[in-house]
């Protein structure tokens, strides 16, 4: 009989810790959503920009189930049991629902040793901005087409008289033009901007059509 009275004892003992509450689950105060006295402010989110916000809690069980108990998150927006925050804002404003957030005990598929149903209740604050607050995103660069020299011939020259042409290049911006192989007739030579400059030939030549042109920018 007493060795059954200790059976029973011991059992008793052993389901009271599994059931006895630890510690109280309790929210972040630090991180997504810094304190600002009682109120857990969120970070600022955008009109048009998707939001994946996780939500987060400590002590307790460590697996949590999130329920918002009063208010509600802005339009375009929701949150999963397991307090992810997710959508996209479709208006400007500002909500400040209450959160509760409390341990997923073991009937509730929870871990099977989690006993005690720890929970804590905040609110929290969540702030749409639209209009001219939204970031504007980057451009997309606009491609740029392919360089050509467009100048398929040069005029005549004569020996002992001045001699200018400009060449002509299509795509691109401000270019640069360089010999890429050979060299111009004595007396003659190529300017960046693609102005042969006004000298005089001093000798009877051939000019072929063999520079190479590159394309840069300046802002």
């Amino acid at each position: 009989m007493k060795r059954f009275a200790l059976i029973l004892t011991l059992a008793v003992l052993v389901a009271g810790v599994a059931s006895t509450p630890g510690s109280t689950a309790s929210f972040n105060d630090s991180t997504p959503c810094p304190a600002s006295g009682p109120l857990l402010v969120c970070p600022t989110m955008y009109v048009g920009q998707p939001v994946h916000l996780q939500l987060l809690a400590q002590n307790g069980c460590d697996v949590y189930r999130w329920e918002i108990v009063n208010g509600g998150l802005p339009a375009g927006l929701s949150m999963s049991s397991s307090g992810l925050v997710t959508g996209t804002p479709t208006a400007a404003g500002s909500t400040q629902p209450w959160v509760w957030v409390h341990d997923l005990t073991a009937p509730e598929g929870g871990p099977s040793w989690c006993g005690g149903d720890n929970h804590s209740e905040r609110q929290f604050v969540f702030t749409v901005v639209g209009g001219a607050g939204a970031p504007t995103p980057p451009p997309s660069p606009t491609p740029q087409p392919a360089l050509q020299i467009t100048t398929a011939s040069l005029q005549k020259a004569t020996v002992g008289t001045p001699y200018t042409v400009t060449l002509a290049a299509s795509g691109g911006g401000n270019l640069t033009w360089t010999m890429s192989a050979g060299s111009l007739p004595a007396g003659l030579t190529l300017a960046p901007a693609a102005a042969r400059s006004p000298c005089a030939w001093t000798a009877a030549a051939t000019l072929r059509r063999n520079s190479s042109v590159s394309s840069s920018s300046t802002s």
